[in-house]
């Protein structure tokens, strides 16, 4: 199976890593497939980035970098709506992770957005 991205591309020419085993077949230049170790893979997205920020996306690529101590700060938008299904986002970590909230956000109807740092990034 080959995973298409659409040809409208929200990220426009920002590159994009997408951690993958699958093949993968990018609409836009922009974007490619890598994987590997998570540490690996953050120092290659750190050398794209060319001293921006990195962002993670995806419960298995936040829950690795977690595990490895490589995430500075986690927005975490919480709804209120319980979906019953599904995998929770820090479901399987082998360690617990303290947190520091940053800030929040209301953003009305419930929704409300934490900005949190990991303790050991103090």
């Amino acid at each position: 199976m080959v995973t298409k991205l659409s040809s409208t591309w929200f990220y426009g020419e920002v590159p994009v890593l997408v951690p993958t085993h699958r093949p993968l077949e990018p609409v836009v230049p922009t974007v490619r497939a890598v994987s590997g170790a998570i540490d690996r893979l953050i120092d290659e997205a750190l050398v794209v980035a060319n001293g921006k920020d990195v962002y993670v996306d995806g419960g298995t690529v936040v829950r690795a970098a977690l595990e490895a101590g490589r995430v500075d700060e986690l927005v975490v938008t919480v709804a209120p709506v319980v979906l019953g299904s599904g995998k929770p986002l820090f479901a399987g970590l082998s360690r617990r992770v303290a947190l520091d909230v940053l800030s929040h956000r209301d953003y009305g109807r419930g929704m409300l957005q934490l900005t949190l740092r990991p303790a050991s990034r103090r």
